[in-house]
This record gives C-alpha cells, structure tokens and sequence, in this order.
C-alpha cells in the first residue's frame, strides 16, 4: 500500500497566520497582517520561492552562504520549502517499525534536529506521530525536540511557528516541546554537555552535505552517534535528490559500512556497499515519495515552473546497533527498486537492489507477452518501493535478467 502524504489544514491555517503577522508589519502591507490569506499574499511571498528554488536546483554551489539573512528568502522558505521537506520526513519514518516506537511512549521521545532551520525535520516528526495517533497505532506520545542552528533569526522564527502551532493543538494524548541552541552545527565547536541525556533520533535534513567533505561527515556522524544517540537510537539523513550531493551520500554510505559500526536500516536492505557506485558514473539511488499536494502547494509549483508529481530525496537511516526487528524490510527476499520503469519493444525493465544479486544490482524484465493478473502490480512500481516476487533466472554476463513469472507482490510504497 502506497503512503500518500498530505499537509493538514490546521497547520497550512497556522503557516499563514504566521507568515502574515511576522513578515507584513512595517511594511505598505502592514493592514493585511490579520485578514485572510489571498492571492496577493500568494504573489508576494512567491518571489522568494522563485529565487530559492533557481539556486536549490541550478545555482547550488554559488547559493550565498547565509541567505536566511534575507526575509524574502526566509519567508519563501517557511510557505514551500518547510512543508515540503517536512513532508518528506514524515514519509521517510515510515521506513521505521511502528514496534520501534510504541516501546518508547511510556516515556518522552528525545529527536535532535542538527541545523535545523526553519524546522521542516521537527514538523515532519510530529506530522508522523500525529498521523500514528488517529490511526491508533499509538495511544499516547510526549515529543521533547532540540534544535541546533547557527543563525538567530530562522531560529526565533521556527520557534515562534511551533509555539503558534503548539497553541492550536487540542489533542491530550500529544504533547510536545522545543528547545533551541544557537550554536556552530560543525561537531568542533560542540560539547558533549549541551543537551542533558541522549536522543532516541538524530535529523540531519539537507545539512550533512553542507558541513564539508566526506571524511568530515563521516567524522561528524561518529562524534553525533557518540555523545547523542542513545544506544537503540536513530539518525535519519535526507539530502536533496541530485545527481552530486545523491552519489556523495552513497559514498558516505560505504565510509560508514567500511569504518563504523553504525548499521544501515533503509535504503538498504543489506550491510556491503553500494552496488549502483559499482553499477557506474551515473545514476544515482533516491526515492519517489507520493504527495497529495494542496491547492496552496499545487498553485506555487504552476506559478514558479516546480514539477512536484513525487517528492523526490535521497536518505538513509543509521542505527548504533543491529535493529532489523525495527524494519518493515530486512528480509533476503525483499528487494528495493532503484530506478524507475524502462521500457522498449516488447518488455519493460527496472532495476532492483538487494543481498541476493550483490555485488550486482538486479536488472528485472517483464515481457510483454507475459502480463498476468500475478504481475499487473508491476505497472504500478516506481523508485523506493520495496517488492517481493518470484521469477525463472536468466544469466547475461555479469547481471541477472529476471522475467518475472509468475507472481510480484508490492510490499509497500515510501
């Protein structure tokens, strides 16, 4: 079953209260500060949107290095980028047994957010735990969040927004808090002591790729796992979905499979490296998450030129310790699909990623002539999902060519 995600009213009510009270004041816009949103206020923030998402996509390495500082671009941020990305943790947990937590609702679930900016990783946790509550998974939960950044600014403000949103939230069996240091996120300037107690998850959202190369990632994962994760804690790593920071992510994976003894629950669904660095140049592995987007979201994407049909991102998820009774997937027959459909006369293909073809990703065939009720899910397969199947092998070289026959089963979509 897909897990399609979705923002809530209530805090989309919330982000537009926020926006138009913080940013409309001592302005000519200063009287539309409490009346309701509309589409000048939509044409106004756009702006920062438009610039923001030009220098995420095409200008990255020029981006300037401090452009928080600039209120169209914070502003542009928290109404798309925060909602967005705080969609894609929400999804991402799923990855993530619900046993993991419900032996951690007894008592305050600790999530450290490193550089955390305007809060997408904070938002995106509690989306996800909220969401575990209406369906009864949990029957109650205390969220305690710390959050790390280095500029004051977004720090006041993702602070003020949680409060505003904190306010708005009537449910008793949900309580939450936030804390926050201003500080240097690089692991050289912090100490061990900041935070009292350890965390049961670690964020890093679009933030590991800007402390520097991969041995100082690594060197900051290890020091991160050390003085804050809890034993039978979790990091989760999201970067953007681009062929340079996705393949040094893959890289890092292997660095933390070669020189750690932190253990990978998902991408993955095995402890070697990458077969797809090994597969060649190119590609690159991240995921499709689906979305529903709202008339808000879906209005800016067609007036700033954004194709959203998925959200796209490349993760991973860390544990200090083996912890496979806490993944949906660590089985030998599961197998990741990792790229999306290819087709050509007479057949299509894809490409899974699994223990069984290692070091080898796994190229799968469907022909035509074989579609059967037992594959027809096979239509409907796209970058991240993970499927069980059974198939007659045929050996071309040094891959596997799989016509799958007779049955292919999607396990589940994230």
């Amino acid at each position: 079953m897909k897990n399609k995600v979705k923002l809530s009213s209530s805090f989309e009510s919330t982000l537009f209260y926020f926006l138009k009270t913080r940013y409309y004041p001592h302005t000519r816009f200063h009287q539309a500060a409490y009346k309701k949103w509309n589409s000048k206020d939509l044409k106004f923030f756009s702006s920062g949107v438009s610039e923001l998402h030009r220098i995420f996509t095409h200008d990255r390495q020029d981006r300037p290095k401090n452009y928080f500082n600039r209120k169209d671009l914070r502003s542009g941020y928290f109404l798309y980028f925060l909602p967005v990305n705080a969609l894609k943790t929400m999804s991402l947990l799923n990855n993530i047994s619900h046993d993991f937590w419900r032996k951690r609702t007894e008592r305050p679930i600790r999530i450290l957010d490193v550089g955390m900016g305007p809060g997408s990783g904070i938002f995106g946790v509690l989306f996800y735990f909220q969401k575990l509550l209406e369906q009864q998974i949990i029957k109650k939960c205390t969220l305690e969040f710390c959050g790390l950044d280095q500029n004051k600014m977004v720090l006041n403000e993702s602070s003020r927004l949680f409060e505003l949103y904190q306010e708005g939230q009537k449910d008793s069996a949900l309580s939450f808090s936030l804390t926050t240091r201003l500080c240097d996120i690089s692991y050289k300037h912090l100490s061990p002591s900041l935070f009292s107690g350890s965390f049961d998850l670690v964020l890093f959202s679009n933030v590991l790729s800007e402390i520097g190369d991969i041995p100082r990632r690594l060197r900051a994962l290890k020091y991160f796992s050390h003085h804050f994760l809890k034993e039978d804690g979790l990091i989760l790593i999201i970067e953007p979905a681009l062929q340079r920071e996705t393949r040094q992510l893959m890289e890092l994976h292997d660095s933390l499979i070669e020189e750690t003894s932190l253990k990978v629950l998902s991408p993955c669904l095995h402890q070697f490296s990458c077969p797809m660095l090994l597969h060649n140049r190119r590609d690159w592995c991240h995921t499709y998450l689906e979305w529903e987007p709202t008339p808000l979201l879906a209005a800016i994407d067609r007036m700033v030129g954004i194709r959203k049909d998925y959200l796209k991102c490349s993760y991973l998820v860390l544990a200090q310790r083996d912890l496979e009774e806490f993944s949906f997937f660590h089985k030998r027959d599961f197998w990741r699909v990792v790229s999306s459909l290819l087709p050509s006369k007479g057949k299509s293909e894809c490409l899974f990623c699994g223990s069984k073809s290692l070091p080898h990703l796994l190229r799968v065939t469907r022909f035509d002539r074989d579609i059967s009720p037992s594959n027809k899910v096979w239509d409907q397969l796209s970058r991240g999902d993970v499927v069980q199947y059974s198939g007659r092998e045929k050996l071309l070289k040094d891959e596997k060519m799989i016509k799958v026959s007779p049955s292919l089963t999607l396990l589940r979509g994230v």
